[in-house]
């Protein structure tokens, strides 16, 4: 079991791919919906929201809005769950435990076992991408912990690098530009 506290775009997409995996999931949150920094900053409308909604819990994803979300309801997460996963952007960072720490940059695992972190505090910035770019990464990281196996072998190639592949386009004739 699986709890992952906050609803905004990291923990929605964590809870998205841990529920397809089979994962059973409780999605949290202390707002009266999920979405986060969605609605917060970027103003995503209500309908889509909904939808995103409705695929999660079509995956077997258990949303609570309104949860009053404290320390020592964290602690008790943690005894009923398997792990927990912290989706920053949408969670008040003063309710944490001291000596969590800042997340790994590869797995968002935090320095207790099985509590993983992500969002703003896990890497800089607010951004839509890194936000997917977390949840996908900390659903990874989950699967390989609850599985038992390293969290960390094989991963020393995710993210960017350079790379010595180039696509040839001499003698190529540009193509005219399409207009919808």
């Amino acid at each position: 079991r699986v709890a992952v506290v906050g609803a905004g775009l990291s923990g929605m997409t964590a809870a998205l791919d841990l529920a397809r995996k089979g994962r059973t999931v409780t999605l949290l949150t202390a707002r009266d919906a999920a979405g986060g920094s969605l609605r917060r900053r970027v103003d995503v409308p209500a309908e889509v929201l909904a939808g995103a909604v409705d695929l999660l819990t079509g995956y077997g994803v258990r949303l609570e809005t309104d949860a009053s979300l404290t320390a020592a309801m964290l602690e008790s997460l943690a005894n009923d769950h398997d792990v927990l996963y912290l989706d920053f952007e949408d969670l008040e960072t003063g309710l944490l435990p001291e000596g969590l720490g800042r997340p790994d940059p590869l797995t968002l695992a935090l320095a207790r076992p099985g509590w993983f972190g992500g969002g703003s505090l896990a890497g800089g910035g607010f951004s839509l991408i890194g936000q997917v770019e977390a949840g996908r990464r900390a659903a990874l990281t989950i699967e390989r912990f609850l599985q038992q196996v390293s969290i960390t072998a094989q991963r020393d190639l995710e993210g960017t690098r350079t790379t010595r592949m180039h696509t040839v386009v001499d003698g190529i004739a540009p193509l005219a530009a399409v207009v919808p």
